[in-house]
């Protein structure tokens, strides 16, 4: 492989662990936030203690799942539409450069 090659997919590698930090960022963010609100709602007053411990964990790692895996798939379709258009271009240069040879 050449070194231009593995420094493009080191950089894509690298796009994809920034884009699952961030997912699970925000995952466990709203995770957090809807637990909070949701273990006040049904914890508190009148209701009896419906939320355990299990649950909550449970909750929270489905959150950074969910959230991981849709920021993973949005910046993977970022990359493909990224490398077609570089590809693209790339075939539009060595077409042109081909024209311009033969007409010569």
């Amino acid at each position: 492989m050449t070194p231009e090659k593995q420094k493009r997919i080191d950089e894509l590698t690298s796009q994809l662990w920034s884009a699952g930090l961030t997912g699970s960022l925000k995952g466990s963010l709203i995770g957090l936030v809807s637990g909070f609100y949701l273990n006040y709602k049904y914890n508190f007053g009148h209701n009896a203690k419906f939320f355990n411990t299990p649950y909550k964990i449970a909750y929270l790692v489905s959150w950074n799942f969910i959230c991981i895996s849709f920021a993973v798939e949005t910046e993977k379709v970022k990359m493909r539409k990224q490398l077609a258009m570089e590809e693209e271009i790339k075939r539009n240069m060595y077409l042109e450069d081909e024209l311009n040879i033969k007409k010569k």
